[in-house]
């Protein structure tokens, strides 16, 4: 982990620490590194720092790649022949809508509401805004690195006066994963959230990058664990002083 002080805005400190070539010995050639920032607009402002301090220098930029966390997995591993496309999300939410239309009433009563409730199902309009819910539910979940069974084995552990009523509740959920990943499947798509997690814990690493992260502090659980796969450590970049080592 480097250090980078508060002397300075981050990106300006990054910029310098990249074109250093006591840092990275083929600077500024950066062509071997993927530099990692927090959004598209913080990699759009570091790289023009990075041009206009080798333009002060009167040297030539060669530019690192620039990506946000939530595409360095697909980034650094493989395409595999017959590989299923990313569906959008308004195909997950048909998908997971189509899911919710074919489960059978009591599954549908532990998910909706209480048992013995007399209200009609829902109707169109309200199992596709149903659906974009519990997409968002899943992706936020999923990117997490966890699971519906996850859920489950949390509240029968920590939570056991709700449990009976909750873990009903995740065991449909999912379910309905698993049928909505059968109907994307159907129509060769895969919901991004699980493409991630397939290739971030068993996709093929594409070799010789280099990665370094400017300023990341958090980012999703399933990424964090793809980099330990990388067989070079990613290099951090923090915005703190020496002072702040070690404390959190």
């Amino acid at each position: 982990m480097i250090l980078l002080g508060w002397n300075q805005p981050l990106l300006h400190s990054a910029s310098e620490w990249l074109l250093a070539p006591r840092n990275v010995a083929q600077a500024p050639d950066l062509s071997g590194l993927i530099v990692v920032v927090r959004g598209r607009r913080a990699g759009r402002r570091l790289l023009e720092l990075l041009a206009l301090r080798c333009a002060e220098a009167g040297s030539i930029l060669v530019p690192p790649e620039i990506l946000t966390a939530s595409s360095l997995v697909r980034r650094l591993t493989r395409s595999q022949a017959g590989e299923p496309e990313r569906a959008d999300p308004l195909a997950c939410a048909l998908a997971w809508a189509e899911a919710i239309k074919r489960a059978d009433e009591t599954q549908r009563d532990k998910l909706f509401r209480r048992p013995g409730n007399t209200e009609p199902g829902p109707g169109l309009g309200a199992l596709v805004g149903l659906g974009r819910h519990l997409h968002r539910v899943w992706s936020e979940l999923g990117g997490g690195g966890l699971t519906f069974h996850d859920v489950k084995t949390v509240l029968a552990e920590r939570f056991p006066h709700i449990a009976d009523f909750e873990i009903p509740r995740w065991e449909v959920l999912e379910r309905l994963h698993d049928v909505a990943a059968e109907i994307l499947d159907g129509h060769g798509l895969v919901d991004p959230t699980d493409f991630l997690i397939r290739k971030a814990r068993s996709g093929d690493l594409v070799p010789g990058r280099s990665v370094v992260l400017v300023g990341v502090a958090e980012m999703p659980r399933v990424v964090s664990e793809f980099l330990k796969r990388l067989p070079v450590p990613p290099i951090p970049l923090v915005f703190a002083p020496e002072t702040e080592r070690g404390l959190r």
